[in-house]
């Protein structure tokens, strides 16, 4: 079909535009949730990170309480020594003492010589003479404990990393101190630092990064191999499990950090690709101990792994939705859309496009196609009203539909016919060198289309078209200058059309301005009463008269009834002056009659309009009964085409007239199609035969002869006979020769003003 193409395309970019829009709302929510993923993620990272810093501090502290357990020893027996002057007996009942504080604690004591006592043995001379000095500077001289690490001669007697310290005073100076070597590596192994090494390896470290103690050993045992000679370091194994790239300045950062006695932490990449984290914390009451933690990175993975999967599921449901509701949005909102076009573009009645489809193919097609020359077609079907009662609503739809779809047959894609409303049909067609041919082949198609579906009837089309010039764009003026051209063909010929022009347009303003004046017309009387008499051959005198209308302007100019009638009959004011006119004539007739003159009867012409209002029948008996006019002294004449419109309403009316006693004329008797049998249901006194019907009758024996016995007809059914048109004597005599008495025609007079009637004939 025409304008399928368009159409398409139209909803292609309408598809693209949504989907679009669809798709940057999909990455939009995709973006959203992988941005919120990555916040959450980072977040809850950093809550990991800060907790398992925190939980370091927590194991530092206990440890704390731990070593102080420890010391508590070493000052109960600091306390005990301190009573007393020293000596050899006082230092083993304070060792026993001790042990019964804590049967695991080693207590040992060293004078001021630099002598050492330790578990029961006495030790002097050598490194140990320095522990003296060394403890005064761990003290200070004060009655405290301390924690530190151990030195070098507690660690060849004990094998220890860690001492408790406890000066021994005697009145106010010092005899000594009393120590307790404490083995780290116990403490760290008590189950109280269990939960925790399953989630990472926990080292003593002293403050510049020795390790003292830890519990995984492998990195002891590889310090051993790899440096020998050489303790190591907890920087020592930053370097030894982290890459290259910055791990220097994390080296630093982590000995800036225990030189400064702070807790932190640091982040290291490891050789094989996962991350780790150290972190550390100085241990209270001890002399710059610290307590560190190596988390592994897989256990933040493992905390992350459910909300990472719980947050992707949900992003990914999300964006599931997101795609659910943009496709129901798509689906919805085409068949939404689909529903308003069928709405706003589709003619329920043919199934192709309306007006408002036209108006945009229109206006795309030619915009996008400047070089090709265009028409409008605005055309309709003749005499489909005959075609629609003839017929049945159900095939005259079933044309319709076929002037639509045989449209699509023998035009292009460029070209587009829609029906407007009734038989009113659009169509923009290219005006090249073979449009001639494919409307002849569109009528054809039609026409064979009509008598497959039992149309008998030929169709025919009376097209006004219009030539659109280059750079037009207003739609609505071009379908109105064709439908203009098309108001003006007159009468049913074959395949009528007509251009439009600028005389077309001088018509209408021509028709604007009548218009206009018709109603202050009337009301000023400007409309004449003209009479045409009617004349009695077989007498030689007048028999009677047609009133006609003139319209006569104050300044004598007349306008012809062939430029009025007609479009009075279309507007409707044909009503006001058909009463106009019968009232006029009644008011002459009663004038005459009143003045003793003599009053022939007068034909009135009623248009089909006039005899459908409802109220007909009652104006015409007030108009008689007002006037006093006799039934015979003004006659109706009424055209034989009102009955194509409700013919058992017209017979009605007219049967109510008759019976009213109004002599009713049948005017233009033999331009129909259905004369004869009007002749025989209507109720008519008198039949005007047309000039048409016996013009060419003096000349033709059958022509002569039909006439003849259809004179001898009406006479036989008891009609009389007129015949109009007269011109000539010829017509005259023939007419007198087949039994024919009134005529009525220019050869007698032509119509005359009321007064010159009277003056003339009824003086």
């Amino acid at each position: 079909m025409s304008g399928q193409v368009y159409k398409n395309r139209r909803n292609d970019r309408s598809v693209k535009a949504l989907m679009s829009v669809g798709l940057i709302i999909l990455l939009l929510c995709v973006a959203i949730c992988v941005t919120m993923i990555i916040s959450v993620t980072t977040t809850y990272r950093a809550d990991i990170i800060d907790e398992f810093q925190t939980r370091n501090e927590i194991e530092a502290s206990v440890f704390s309480r731990f070593l102080m357990e420890e010391g508590r020893a070493a000052k109960n027996a600091a306390a005990l020594l301190s009573q007393y002057p020293i000596d050899q007996s006082r230092i083993v009942d304070a060792e026993n003492y001790g042990r019964g504080y804590n049967e695991y604690s080693h207590i040992g004591f060293i004078d001021t010589n630099g002598e050492v006592f330790l578990d029961g043995r006495a030790y002097s001379g050598g490194p140990q003479e320095y522990l003296f000095s060394y403890f005064e500077t761990i003290t200070y001289g004060r009655d405290m404990l301390h924690i530190c690490t151990a030195p070098a001669a507690v660690k060849q007697m004990t094998v220890c990393d860690v001492v408790a310290v406890s000066p021994v005073f005697y009145g106010s100076s010092i005899q000594g101190y009393v120590f307790v070597p404490i083995n780290a590596d116990t403490l760290l192994s008590l189950d109280v630092f269990s939960e925790h090494e399953k989630s990472a390896d926990i080292y003593l470290v002293d403050k510049e990064g020795y390790i003292l103690a830890g519990n995984n050993q492998m990195y002891l045992d590889q310090s051993v191999v790899s440096l020998p000679g050489r303790r190591f370091r907890i920087q020592d194994l930053v370097l030894k499990i982290g890459k290259a790239r910055d791990i220097s300045m994390r080296v630093r950062s982590i000995t800036r950090g225990l030189s400064d006695g702070v807790s932190g932490y640091l982040m290291v990449e490891t050789e094989e690709g996962y991350i780790m984290q150290v972190s550390y914390a100085p241990i209270a009451d001890a002399d710059r101990l610290y307590f560190v933690s190596c988390y592994n990175s897989d256990l933040v993975e493992e905390r992350m792994k459910p909300l990472l999967f719980r947050s992707t599921l949900a992003c990914l449901l999300v964006s599931i939705l997101m795609i659910a509701s943009t496709i129901y949005v798509w689906e919805t909102s085409r068949r939404a859309n689909m529903t308003a076009e069928r709405l706003a573009y589709n003619d329920p009645v043919t199934g192709g496009y309306n007006v408002n489809y036209f108006n945009e193919f229109a206006e795309h097609v030619m915009h996008n196609n400047k070089e090709l020359p265009f028409v409008i077609n605005r055309f309709d079907i003749s005499n489909f009203r005959y075609i629609n009662e003839a017929y049945g609503h159900t095939r005259a739809d079933a044309l319709l539909s076929s002037c639509i779809e045989q449209f699509g047959v023998c035009f292009g894609e460029k070209e587009l016919c829609v029906r407007m409303d009734a038989d009113q049909f659009l169509a923009l067609m290219v005006n090249d060198a073979g449009l001639d041919g494919r409307m002849e082949a569109y009528r054809a198609a039609v026409n064979a289309d009509a008598r497959g579906q039992g149309i008998k009837y030929p169709i025919r089309f009376k097209s006004g078209i219009y030539k659109v010039r280059k750079h037009e764009r207003d739609i609505a003026v071009m379908i109105d200058h064709a439908n203009a051209a098309r108001k003006m063909l007159k009468g049913d010929k074959k395949n009528n059309s007509k251009v439009y022009s600028e005389e077309i347009i001088a018509g209408m303003h021509r028709v604007d301005q009548i218009e206009s004046q018709m109603q202050r017309a009337l009301a000023d009387g400007e409309f004449k009463v003209y009479l045409q008499p009617k004349w009695d051959i077989i007498n030689d005198r007048v028999a009677g008269a047609e009133a006609l209308v003139r319209w006569i302007k104050p300044d004598g100019k007349i306008i012809p009834p062939d430029e009025f009638i007609p479009l009075f009959e279309n507007n409707g004011f044909i009503e006001k002056l058909d009463f106009y006119m019968l009232e006029e004539v009644c008011r002459y007739t009663n004038g005459l009659v009143k003045q003793g003159k003599m009053a022939y009867p007068v034909s009135v012409n009623q248009s089909r309009v006039l005899l459908h209002n409802p109220d007909y029948l009652d104006n015409v008996v007030d108009i008689l009964k007002k006037y006093k006019i006799e039934g015979n002294m003004v006659e109706l004449e009424i055209t034989e085409t009102v009955f194509e419109e409700d013919e058992d309403y017209v017979k009605d009316v007219l049967k109510k007239l008759k019976e009213s006693g109004v002599t009713l004329n049948m005017d233009d008797f033999g331009s129909g199609y259905s004369s004869l049998n009007m002749l025989k249901e209507a109720p008519f006194d008198i039949v005007k035969l047309d000039r048409e019907f016996f013009s060419k009758s003096v000349d033709d024996e059958k022509s002569r002869l039909i006439l003849t016995k259809i004179v001898e007809m009406i006479h036989v059914i008891g009609m009389g006979v007129i015949c109009e048109g007269v011109e000539t004597k010829e017509q005259v005599e023939f007419l007198k020769g087949l039994g024919v008495k009134i005529v009525q025609g220019f050869y007698y007079s032509k119509p005359i003003p009321c007064e010159e009637f009277r003056s003339k004939y009824c003086e």
